[in-house]
């Protein structure tokens, strides 16, 4: 029986340094936080795909927290969150290769556009904020599970074959499957739909489609899983006050916040 999928949390910066790259401001009680946040998920949560070949990667999966600097820098991408399959021109990782070499992910947080994103929701709602608070804490905190999906996606599909020796043994000739392929399953599995209806790819659009609406549900139950799991929030364990930000926020925007 396979070694459960374990999945290491740290932050980029120290991880794989980068001259001139400022670390994000992540406090210990956030490593913490998701930390425990993995440790209480299941993350096998698809069959392996038998393609025939011997995996060259260690049933790992590196979730690195960054600055938004850093995500652009390394990786040439705006998001907030990456599973990463090429290697970025300036190699951080030092995988020596166009294509990652191991399944890493990499999340963006920035205390300050996470308080930012809260104020503008808090606004949007008003005195009824309250109601939604989980909604806006599982919206932001869920970035980091969407892109653990998409990791386990690929690697179930590739059978622990790294992006790298993919691309190798395609261009040779010897998959009949690219990289896209190997990211979405398209022609490769079927993926459960809202229902649990296991539904093929009609063409590769489709499969992006697919792909990203799974990811986003399972990352989103990972979420919830791991929720349930701790005696800390995600915004607290970031150092938000959402009843501090929500007083000022609505008070400078003249309405009053509940219970003040």
């Amino acid at each position: 029986m396979a070694e459960p999928i374990s999945i290491i949390v740290d932050v980029f910066e120290d991880r794989y340094p980068i001259a001139g790259a400022e670390r994000p401001p992540v406090a210990d009680p956030l490593i913490a936080w998701f930390r425990a946040a993995v440790a209480a998920i299941d993350a096998d949560v698809l069959p392996i795909e038998a393609t025939g070949t011997d995996p060259d990667m260690p049933r790992e999966i590196e979730l690195l927290l960054c600055s938004a600097e850093t995500m652009e820098y390394a990786l040439g991408s705006d998001a907030l969150g990456l599973h990463v399959v090429e290697t970025p021109g300036c190699d951080s990782f030092g995988d020596e290769t166009p294509y990652a070499r191991r399944m890493r992910c990499v999340v963006v947080i920035d205390p300050d556009d996470i308080r930012s994103r809260l104020r503008e929701e808090i606004l949007a709602d008003g005195e009824a904020w309250q109601e939604h608070l989980q909604e806006y804490e599982e919206s932001e905190a869920a970035t980091a599970f969407h892109e653990l999906a998409h990791a386990v996606l690929f690697a179930a599909n590739s059978g622990w074959v790294s992006p790298n020796k993919v691309e190798l043994l395609y261009s040779a000739g010897a998959l009949n499957n690219d990289l896209f392929d190997h990211s979405s399953g398209y022609g490769m599995r079927p993926l459960p739909d809202e229902d649990g209806c296991a539904v093929w790819a009609d063409d590769a659009a489709h499969a992006a489609e697919l792909m990203e609406a799974w990811c986003e549900r399972q990352g989103r139950a990972w979420y919830r899983q791991a929720a349930a799991s701790q005696t800390v929030g995600f915004y607290a364990a970031l150092g938000l006050d959402p009843s501090g930000i929500a007083r000022e926020a609505l008070d400078e925007d003249g309405r009053p916040a509940p219970g003040s």
